[in-house]
């Protein structure tokens, strides 16, 4: 799936896939003791949570959208903690937390098949 060509469903699959392979890049620089890369693994999670946050629409979305509004202000502060605390196991439950959320935004933008705005 390419971000020229997708759908807006399509196009917030791609940012949890990249929040997560971020986390997932986080967790293998603390492997490796390299703080700094972990540390810019974190932050750019950081901002593509905030990238999801910004491109709700509270009126339109309503319960659901505030629940992810909440939820991504949760993951954020729990980043921030994560960043400073450089734990790993924080790490794998933002991850845990991202996953299924990527999940069911994949299944919506392939229920939408052919639909392209």
């Amino acid at each position: 799936m390419q971000a020229v060509t997708a759908t807006p469903a399509e196009l917030v699959v791609l940012l949890y896939e990249a929040a997560i392979a971020a986390l997932r890049d986080a967790r293998r620089a603390l492997e490796q003791k390299n703080a700094a890369a972990a540390h810019g693994a974190i932050v750019k999670a950081q901002k593509i949570v905030g990238e999801l946050l910004g491109i709700l629409d509270l009126k339109q979305g309503g319960e659901v959208a505030r629940n992810l509004r909440d939820l991504y202000l949760f993951l954020l502060d729990h980043l921030l903690q994560t960043n400073l605390r450089k734990d790993g196991e924080m790490l794998a439950q933002a991850i845990q937390l991202l996953e299924p959320l990527r999940d069911a935004w994949s299944h919506l933008a392939g229920k939408a098949g052919g639909k392209r705005n």
